[in-house]
């Protein structure tokens, strides 16, 4: 599956600001990774999430000003 790009408005970015924004979708987008699913906001804050073959999953939150709110590898059970 190609690359699915959706623009989003005032929806809530991790800083806690009503933005407007764009979310990324892919589908095994890499021999690792399986599915694929970022949000990119106007004020700079990023969401990045990540599913991988073996069934773990990556997370990563970002607000604008560069503070990390999450980063964690939940590897399944």
């Amino acid at each position: 599956m190609p690359t699915t790009s959706t623009r989003f408005t005032h929806e809530k970015a991790p800083c806690g600001q009503f933005v407007d924004g764009e979310r990324l979708q892919d589908e095994d987008r890499s021999e690792q990774c399986l599915v694929t699913d970022e949000s990119f906001y106007a004020c700079g804050c990023t969401s990045e999430r990540h599913e991988y073959h073996d069934g773990s999953v990556a997370l990563k939150i970002t607000r604008h000003d560069g503070h990390i709110l999450i980063d964690e590898l939940d590897v399944g059970s």
